[in-house]
């Protein structure tokens, strides 16, 4: 199966839609626009401060978590071929550390 344009295009919206609805569940805070069309595939999650975000940043990637620490947030970058359950993982690990 060949990955093609509109294939990826459609994996990047699911894995958005997925980022906002665990947000949500996980009491977690998008930063940037709220709906889907105006956002990219990129996702910064509030994590409250600049020290946050790279102790965040640390910590993830010791546990094999690409993220990045952007000012007060960690930025989660999913691809096309990026898994739900990776999404999932990463989302609930920052929800559990920020705690």
């Amino acid at each position: 199966m060949t990955a093609g344009v509109e294939r990826i295009r459609k994996q990047l919206e699911h894995l958005s839609e997925l980022a906002y609805r665990l947000a949500s569940q996980l009491g977690l805070c998008i930063l940037g626009p709220q709906h889907l069309q105006d956002k990219g595939a990129t996702k910064a999650i509030d994590a409250g401060s600049r020290e946050n975000a790279h102790r965040l940043e640390e910590e993830l990637h010791h546990r094999s978590v690409v993220v990045s620490a952007r000012s007060n947030a960690i930025r989660l970058a999913p691809h096309g071929f990026t898994r739900e359950d990776e999404l999932e993982q990463a989302m609930s690990l920052i929800a559990a550390l920020l705690k």
